[in-house]
């Protein structure tokens, strides 16, 4: 039943065609048939008025994704056919003939019924399909293959989701396995694929390379048997989720990928017998379940880790559909856009509903009912728009939808919130989950940031002397004015700092009063008093740390005027003079429970002061603890942890606690990250996680970049660790944004390949490490831990070394304890980083953390770090993890790749033409770490603007002399462009001459372009 997939690219493509940002149509593999053929479609194809003869239609599943079309059939002299389906399944049906565009209609079949679908197709005149492709087919002997059905076809330049086919034509082999067939020419390229040929899936050979007319292409075609992977078995029951009773005939469809069939190109299917039960044979992997059945919403589990040998039990409970919505989706002139795909989706985004935009940009489709809903549209080339619905049993929603194209600009003024008068060199930036721009404004306080439109962006603001500001703005296509007026400074805060026990005030302590709006620091005077200048009407973060002291902060809302923060502060080295004891119990059976941890801290603000041990075999334990309050917790395996105050001061105090019984594991209902290839500012990647647990103990999301393989295994180390942690003891970060309610939580965070870092260098190398912020006399250093040693240490000490945020020179290496920094004068000192290392299993994907991992020796000695919050283009993983204070957890190791590189555009020379002489574009010489997706050509001649798109492209300059400005925007997978310029000098011929001549003005354009010639490149 199972196959890995080699030859889909031409169906993938077809699939794109409909199905552009998240793959929704199912191409079934060629074997796995289990389907009863219970149900027809047929139709008429037209070209709106007469009936096409010979037109192929190909069909396939439509809810899921890779694989093979299920088949196809011919329309008969009067345009007419019909196709023999699985009743219950809706399916896509994709029409292909030589003297039209191709085009594709969308279908439900119920069982043992027939399902009618007319199709009109547009005619390609006058465009004249002059390209013809040739080739041989063989099998893997090398012998002519004589039967099945060759398709050729043409890329639609208008899509970037990998050039998808819109023009198709079809032919047959001949006895030497020969075939030459005509297609039209395009930019985007296509290529050749063979189907119906008995023991292989559809076989194709393409090129993104474009397709001249009037040339003659050469694309053989290799067969290759289909080869089972199967190692793992995947199994369940479907259900109505609204009766409970089976559900039978349900198409259950998996893909996965490992390393061995990267790109998801595995594939199988089944379907759920009448009891709602199936079972299937797959292959190992990072994988999708999707469960799908006419009349019912699409159920999909994404990300799923399936391990060889696995043999699960994944059961699935389907929504009926009981509404409907309808609508248009247009651009923002109101012209239809077609191929948009609409969905409708709940918060687990497990349930969908979806459409696609016919020819007229309509939709119409049933969609399950439920609160909250998210309901929206996207298309190729345009802003996504989404809107959250309710919808109720029986509804007929009408909704229609504007999409806006990618073209915008933000100008505007800084000025003085009081005068008026213009700031210069201020700093504004533009940040969005689509792009992050930047400006400073000069001496008039102007600014100009190009933006992509269709989204909101945060605009920050800074300049020297004056407060923060942000704010929120939707930006529309062309021009969006944003002036933005700054608070100067009028406010100011004073204090005094005093030892919390005596009472005594201490010199030296540093205050550092910091919020979104403004930061600043001060150090108090020998009476322990501090003065800082803010700005009023925010909140700040009032830190406080003082020599032999325990650190303190709080919050502290900023009025004009005087601000008063008295801070005390509690000694670090508080002696432990309280026995603290007592028995940790069993609350059903009152049994000791052994192996406990009792841990006790420091109230806050001031935190720390931890003290832990465990309970013996009797549930006893004891230890000696400050003589303060303290903060209590208790944890033991299998249980529900307590936390509570307890009051430590005496001699002894006796302290017991009862816990309640916890056997199950967190469940996490919902884990998914999309999209896992190319992440970058420009394409963010988004987690959704769902987690229920009454007593969870800590949240953690990790990003680890890749750093080398040795044997089966890939190795690669945290650069950003995102943390929340639930005892009231650890200094809980809090990061990992989340939503609670009762015991589930909720967890949504967008990555966009960056993190609290940059290049560690020397003289030859060069490595990307995180690091963390620290700020002292208002000098902001970026810190690495690690290890330290020279001359006379004799050994490794751990710390950290601290860098100059703003020369990146080595500062420091700051020891742990007591010990007397380390300056980078020392020519024998050695570096020597430590990070969190995830060792990946690459045959199973199985994952080992080492928290102390070190990164080789590094001299002091020229040691320097350039923080960049940018990450490396490259491959990286994110590893998940929520545990419970009974010590079970559950994770998810996702694998990734970061583009955040731009690309280089290369529009080749200048070039001087005669008027009539065809010019040849080569943007060949262009460049990108991951690779270009879309070359698009732009100039103006004679008064017409035009656009032309492929890595080679021409264009015939027929008129008078003109130089002409020609512009190359390239566009990588993360949607990163870069753009060059080349000129065209355009002159006339003067017929009297036997040899081709410039006139006057022609020669002197030629001139001024070697003269005017410019380049410039775009990130």
């Amino acid at each position: 039943m199972s196959e890995f997939r080699r030859g889909t690219k031409l169906l993938l493509a077809v699939a794109l065609c409909v199905s552009m940002v998240t793959s929704m149509l199912v191409l079934v593999p060629h074997k796995a048939g289990a389907a009863p053929q219970d149900g027809w479609i047929e139709g008429t194809v037209s070209d709106g008025v007469n009936p096409i003869e010979n037109v192929m239609l190909i069909y396939v599943l439509n809810m899921g994704g890779g694989g093979d079309p299920l088949g196809f059939g011919l329309t008969n002299s009067l345009g007419h056919y019909n196709l023999t389906v699985a009743g219950g399944m809706s399916y896509m049906i994709l029409a292909f003939e030589g003297d039209y565009y191709s085009n594709a209609s969308m279908v439900s079949v119920v069982l043992g019924a027939t399902t009618l679908a007319d199709i009109n197709l547009t005619p390609i005149a006058p465009t004249v399909a002059d390209v013809t492709l040739r080739g041989f087919v063989t099998n893997e002997t090398g012998s002519p293959v004589t039967g099945g059905t060759i398709i050729g076809f043409t890329n639609d330049p208008l899509m970037t989701e990998g050039g998808a086919p819109y023009y198709g034509n079809t032919t047959v082999p001949d006895g030497l396995g020969e075939f030459s067939l005509k297609v039209i020419a395009g930019t985007a390229g296509g290529g050749v694929g063979i189907m119906g040929i008995t023991g292989y899936g559809l076989i194709d050979n393409s090129t993104s390379n474009p397709f001249i007319s009037g040339m003659t292409y050469w694309l053989n075609i290799s067969l290759a048997p289909l080869i089972s992977t199967d190692d793992a078995v995947i199994r369940g029951n479907v259900t109505d989720s609204e009766t409970g009773l089976p559900l039978g005939n349900v198409l259950v469809n998996f893909e996965s990928s490992n390393e061995w069939n990267m790109g998801r190109s595995y594939s199988n299917y089944t379907f759920a017998d009448s009891l709602g039960l199936y079972n299937m044979n797959v292959t190992n992997g990072t994988s999708n379940i999707m469960f799908s059945k006419t009349g019912f919403a699409i159920f999909r589990l994404s990300e799923m880790s399936v391990n060889h040998g696995a043999n699960l039990r994944i059961d699935a409970s389907l929504l009926p559909v009981t509404a409907t919505v309808s609508g248009n989706v247009t651009d923002a002139s109101l012209a239809p856009i077609a191929n948009a795909q609409v969905l409708v989706f709940d918060q687990t985004r497990n349930n969908i509903s979806y459409a696609i935009t016919n020819s007229l940009g309509k939709f119409t489709f049933d969609v399950f009912d439920g609160d909250n809903l998210s309901f929206g549209v996207q298309a190729s080339g345009y802003g996504s728009n989404w809107t959250v619905i309710d919808i109720l049993p029986g509804d007929s929603i009408w909704h229609d939808f504007v999409l806006i194209p990618y073209d915008a600009w933000m100008t505007g003024r800084v000025t003085n919130a009081l005068n008026g008068f213009p700031i210069e060199n201020a700093y504004v930036e533009a940040r969005s989950s689509i792009l992050d721009a930047s400006d400073q404004t000069n001496s008039m306080g102007y600014y100009n940031i190009s933006l992509v439109s269709g989204t909101t962006y945060t605009v920050n603001v800074d300049a020297t002397g004056y407060g923060h500001n942000s704010s929120e703005l939707a930006v529309a296509t062309g021009e969006n004015v944003y002036n933005v007026e700054l608070m100067p400074l009028d406010a100011w805060m004073t204090g005094k700092v005093t030892d919390k026990l005596s009472g005594l005030p201490i010199e030296n302590a540093g205050v550092w009063v910091h919020s979104p709006v403004f930061d600043t620091w001060n150090a108090t005077d020998s009476a322990g008093d501090y003065y800082v200048t803010l700005v009023s009407g925010t909140t700040y973060t009032v830190d406080v740390d003082a020599a032999g002291y325990r650190h303190d902060t709080r919050e502290l809302a900023v009025v004009p005027g005087e601000n008063l923060c008295d801070v005390q502060l509690l000694l670090s080295n508080l002696p432990q003079t309280t026995k603290l004891y007592g028995w940790v119990n069993d609350s059903n059976d009152l049994s000791g429970i052994a192996g406990a941890q009792v841990q006790v801290g420091f109230l806050p603000p001031d935190y720390g002061g931890q003290n832990q041990t465990m309970t013996n075999g009797t549930g006893y334990y004891e230890m000696w603890v400050s003589p303060v309050e303290l903060m209590y917790v208790v944890s033991a395996p299998d249980h529900v942890h307590v936390q509570e105050i307890i009051n430590a001061t005496g001699p002894m105090v006796r302290h017991d606690v009862l816990l309640a019984l916890d056997i199950w594991s967190p469940n996490v209902t919902s884990y998914d990250q999309s999209p896992s290839l190319n992440i970058s500012w420009t394409r963010p990647s988004l987690v959704h996680a769902v987690v229920q647990e009454q007593d969870p103990s800590q949240f953690i999301l990790a990003y680890a970049i890749y750093d080398h393989t040795a044997g089966i295994h890939a190795y690669f180390y945290i650069v950003q660790m995102l943390y929340d942690s639930f005892n009231p003891l650890n200094y809980a970060s809090n990061d990992l944004p989340y939503s609670q309610a009762g015991d589930v939580y909720t967890i949504d965070y967008s990555w966009i390949g960056t993190a609290h870092g940059g290049l560690l260098t020397n003289m030859t190398d060069q490595k990307y490490l995180g690091s963390y912020e620290v700020t002292m006399d208002l000098h902001v250093y970026d810190g690495i831990r690690g290890y330290y040693t020279n001359s006379t240490l004799g050994g490794w000490m751990s710390g950290s070394a601290l860098f100059d945020r703003s020369t990146g020179d080595f500062a420091w290496f700051q020891f742990e304890g007591s010990m007397p920094w380390a300056d980078p004068s020392d020519p024998t000192g050695v570096f020597q980083p430590s990070v969190s290392m995830i060792e990946v299993d690459e045959t199973n994907g199985n994952s080992n953390w080492y928290g102390d991992w070190h990164l080789g020796d590094w001299s002091v000695a020229g040691l320097g770090f350039a923080y960049d919050e940018l990450l490396p283009s490259g491959r990286y993983v994110s590893q998940f993890f929520v545990s419970d204070f009974g010590q079970r957890g559950w994770g998810q190791l996702t694998n990734l790749t970061v583009d955040n590189d731009i690309p280089v555009a290369s529009a080749g020379d200048d070039q001087g033409v005669v008027s009539g002489q065809e010019v040849f574009f080569n943007g060949s010489l262009s460049s990108d770490s991951s690779g270009i997706t879309n070359w698009t050509w732009s100039f103006t001649y004679g008064g017409t603007y035009y656009e032309l798109y492929g890595e080679n492209v021409s264009f015939a300059f027929s008129g008078g002399d003109e130089i002409v400005v020609v512009t190359l925007i390239v566009t990588d997978g993360a949607g990163h462009t870069g753009s060059d310029t080349m000129l065209v000098g355009v002159g006339t011929v003067i017929p009297e001459f036997p040899t081709v001549l410039l006139p006057v003005m022609g020669i002197l354009a030629l001139f001024a372009l070697v003269s005017v010639r410019r380049r410039f490149e775009e990130g």
